[in-house]
């Protein structure tokens, strides 16, 4: 699976299935994610990460990833 630094997800364990993270960083098998509201971060699994298929993230993914191959 491909992960887009700077993408919205949700986690497999949330609670609030409302709630959305930003992808800031992977390291080996962890990723750490931020809260979009209160900036908090976390470190969780990478295998946890749900992206969240919509046409605005869809996009910022596109977008990475171009950036990326350039």
């Amino acid at each position: 699976m491909e992960y887009f630094v700077g993408c919205n997800y949700h986690t497999k364990w949330q609670s609030d299935k409302a709630m959305r993270f930003v992808l800031v960083e992977i390291k080996d098998d962890r990723a750490l994610l931020k809260t979009r509201r209160t900036n908090k971060i976390f470190w969780t699994a990478l295998e946890d990460l749900i992206f969240i298929n919509t046409k605005h993230n869809r996009s910022k993914a596109l977008k990475i990833n171009l950036d990326i191959n350039t």
